[in-house]
């Protein structure tokens, strides 16, 4: 049996693995589901190697397309620190892209917690890692059902492989475009965030204002003690009835997302 003992035509292919693990690896930090504390760190670390050992003979072509003397690249220990860097970056800008749905949802849940008075029973949430209400929680556990039944966790890893095939291992950097691309993702999250908790917060404005009026025409009333049960109650209805409406709009915002992740990669790629 013969023996292999000049390593040295593997040692390229070592360094594209460990540069796709980078890329890979920045899902890991802020990409829905994936990133998630509730999984051991030991599990990210052996689905990350898992998904470089599947996916690196897939997308090697695509780096030798992009650039054909990618396996001959000169790596010093500070060319290895900076593209790991760069590479590790541009996975996380695809993570927290993919996540903003998610957060917009969660801070909509906050906006409405605070209003319905359940904000003081605040605990930490191991899926997103923040702590949040109960209203929180349930907002954000919807738009992560929405994100699982579109095979958002799929695309947001093909999104990372495709992005092989638009920006070449070490040649991914900031710029002014990409500023405002992420500025404009966060003003829609707002934007999200509004337009879900806009139906219970206008109804509990409108429920305040009555209570109000009570309190002015009919002073016998206790309504300190009636305002907070029933802001519960008319919030929690509320939620109920729209549970459909916000499954619908979160489904289309995360498509939109989605989306617009795999056009930037294209327009990378002109």
């Amino acid at each position: 049996m013969e023996t292999i003992t000049d390593l040295s035509p593997y040692y390229p292919h070592v360094m594209l693995g460990i540069m796709v693990t980078a890329r890979l690896g920045g899902l890991f930090m802020f990409a829905p589901v994936i990133s998630s504390d509730a999984f051991p760190s030991q599990v990210k670390v052996a689905l990350l190697l898992a998904l470089t050992a599947a996916t690196y003979p897939a997308v090697l072509p695509s780096m030798l397309a992009v650039n054909p003397d990618v396996l001959s690249m000169p790596f010093t220990l500070f060319n290895i620190a900076t593209v790991l860097a760069m590479e590790f970056l541009l996975g996380v800008v695809i993570g927290y892209v993919a996540s903003l749905p998610l957060m917009a949802a969660q801070l909509a849940g906050l906006f409405v917690g605070q209003q319905m008075g359940v904000a003081l029973a605040e605990e930490y949430d191991p899926a997103s890692g923040v702590n949040s209400n109960v209203i929180s929680h349930m907002l954000y556990y919807l738009a992560v059902i929405s994100f699982l039944m579109l095979g958002g966790a799929e695309l947001v890893v093909l999104a990372v492989l495709r992005s092989f095939e638009t920006v070449p291992v070490g040649g991914f950097r900031t710029d002014q475009s990409i500023i405002d691309w992420l500025s404009g993702l966060l003003n829609a999250s707002f934007s999200l965030a509004l337009r879900l908790a806009a139906p219970v917060l206008c109804m509990l404005t409108l429920e305040s204002v009555s209570l109000g009026f009570i309190n002015k025409t009919a002073q016998a009333f206790n309504i300190m003690s009636l305002g907070f049960p029933i802001r519960v109650i008319i919030g929690f209805l509320l939620l109920i009835i729209s549970v459909q409406a916000i499954c619908d709009v979160m489904q289309t915002e995360t498509v939109e997302v989605l989306d617009g992740i795999f056009v930037v990669l294209e327009n990378w790629a002109r």
